[in-house]
């Protein structure tokens, strides 16, 4: 998550109670922003398992692959 995110998260909680519309557009808002996230991160842990493939390291690669 980023600190955007976060700051949304916060004024989400503000509208939650006083207008709801407002709390329904945050809170797609902030589904999005962690799609979005959670994407460049697998997409950079699937890199990092590529360059340990490339340098033939299968004990590393392997452990990645287990960790995800």
């Amino acid at each position: 998550m980023t600190d955007n995110s976060l700051s949304k998260m916060d004024e989400q909680k503000a509208h939650k109670n006083a207008d709801r519309d407002k709390y329904n557009q945050l809170n797609k808002g902030i589904i999005n922003e962690c799609r979005k996230a959670k994407e460049i991160w697998f997409n950079k842990q699937c890199e990092e398992i590529e360059k340990l493939e490339k340098h033939h390291n299968s004990e590393e690669m392997s452990a990645k692959v287990k960790e995800l």
